[in-house]
């Protein structure tokens, strides 16, 4: 019955019903990726879900942050496809000051504004590092590989943007956490990220709600899958 009904719909409209994909490991499956590369790593906690969903291939995860790469090194020391490397990713070589929080995973570039501080309160700054930044263009590689970039850098996801734009054409699929409001000083809006990656010839793929709002109900943040209009899934 399903197929039949697919092919009266693609006749006659041409679209027909196929099973939704549901997380971003689907569209690693469906892009054929190989190596993801995990910037912002914090802890591991994303390299680790891809891996419970199924993900097998090559993850290469990047974290400034010491304590947090400390604890993450550790965690991927038995997993012989993932690879570490302590250093910041944005749109220059050099060095510079992370802001630190009490709650880590809201660590950033960028000072914390007071509406993420209103839903968190750790998420105020404790204390600066000085770290290792670097564009991605400028350490990474990419050969015939088919490529998928998370970042989640707490605003700084411009920066990282403008770090590989070189090699942007290369990338195959790009998953981004965009806060919907002003979360750090300095955060571009989730609209000028979004015109980006459309200006540079990407699709939106899939929309996932953090479920973080703020007391007057507003969504704080989300996570967008942008795929590059310019490769199939067998050629990216």
């Amino acid at each position: 019955m399903k197929h039949a009904l697919n092919r009266l719909l693609r006749k006659t409209i041409g679209y027909e019903i196929r099973r939704p994909i549901r997380t971003p490991v689907d569209i690693m499956r469906a892009r054929q990726i190989d190596v993801v590369l995990d910037v912002g790593a914090n802890v591991g906690q994303y390299a680790s879900t891809i891996r419970r969903q199924g993900y097998d291939k090559e993850i290469v995860s990047f974290e400034p942050v010491k304590v947090c790469f400390d604890i993450l090194r550790a965690l991927s020391e038995k997993d012989a496809l993932w690879e570490t490397r302590h250093t910041g990713i944005g749109n220059f070589d050099g060095s510079a000051r992370i802001n630190v929080s009490d709650n880590i995973v809201y660590s950033s570039f960028y000072q914390p504004s007071s509406s993420v501080t209103a839903f968190d309160k750790r998420a105020a700054r404790d204390r600066t590092e000085e770290v290792r930044i670097c564009k991605l263009d400028s350490i990474y590689t990419y050969g015939p590989r088919r490529v998928y970039l998370k970042i989640d850098t707490q605003g700084y996801e411009r920066e990282v943007l403008l770090g590989v734009e070189r090699n942007l054409d290369k990338i195959s699929a790009v998953q981004v956490e965009l806060g919907t409001m002003q979360l750090y000083e300095a955060q571009p809006s989730y609209i000028e990220v979004c015109r980006f990656m459309q200006d540079s010839r990407f699709s939106v793929a899939q929309i996932y709600s953090s479920e973080h709002f703020a007391a007057d109900g507003k969504l704080l943040d989300m996570d967008i899958v942008f795929i590059n209009d310019r490769l199939s899934p067998t050629s990216a």
